[in-house]
């Protein structure tokens, strides 16, 4: 079932977390080239540029008039850029999006009681290392419930043959009471053996 998960290309995983990502790489580039600006403005604060325009010749501060010429000869190229940003953020932030995004997958199940899923990470993933501990927890959590399940299941026989004897026995009645709410509980869980 997890394989099926793995080959789904879905792009925004946690939407309120990529997406808010995303906007925060295009919010730096455009403080980026924002504060490029204004240090291309102090820089050339105290020049003048002269601009030759559709048969007229225009003088200004050199600031003014460059950022006007270069917004509106160079808009289409800004808007690509922002886009091409947002793409590369959205594939970067999908590597570390998608691993969010099984580890929630791999909680539930655990939630749930079932232990016999893996967490599988792809090639270029971010956080192989903590999904590899996070595996390892998982097999020990699933061993030692195992090991309790089977442990149960020979005190409860143990307990029958002794409830057998001593059939009047509050306290052997209490015991197989209590035996069987542990075998109860531990046999909801789904384990890998």
């Amino acid at each position: 079932m997890i394989s099926k998960l793995l080959r789904r290309k879905i792009y925004f995983m946690p939407k309120s977390f990529q997406g808010k990502y995303i906007f925060y790489f295009f919010i730096i580039s455009i403080f980026c080239v924002a504060l490029f600006t204004v240090i291309f403005s102090l820089i050339s604060s105290g020049s003048t540029s002269i601009i030759y325009e559709n048969y007229n010749v225009r003088v200004g501060a050199t600031p003014t008039i460059l950022i006007k010429q270069i917004l509106l000869s160079n808009w289409f190229f800004i808007v690509l850029g922002g886009a091409f940003t947002g793409i590369v953020t959205m594939i970067l932030m999908h590597r570390i999006a998608g691993p969010f995004y099984r580890f929630n997958l791999i909680l539930k199940k655990m939630i749930a009681g079932d232990f016999t899923e893996r967490l599988v990470l792809r090639k270029y993933d971010e956080g192989k290392i903590i999904a590899d501990k996070f595996n390892e927890v998982n097999e020990m959590l699933s061993k030692s419930l195992y090991d309790i399940r089977c442990l149960s299941n020979d005190i409860e026989i143990s307990i029958k043959n002794i409830e057998k004897k001593y059939n009047e026995d509050e306290d052997i009645k209490t015991l197989v009471d209590r035996i069987g709410k542990i075998k109860k509980t531990v046999d909801s869980f789904r384990l890998t053996k």
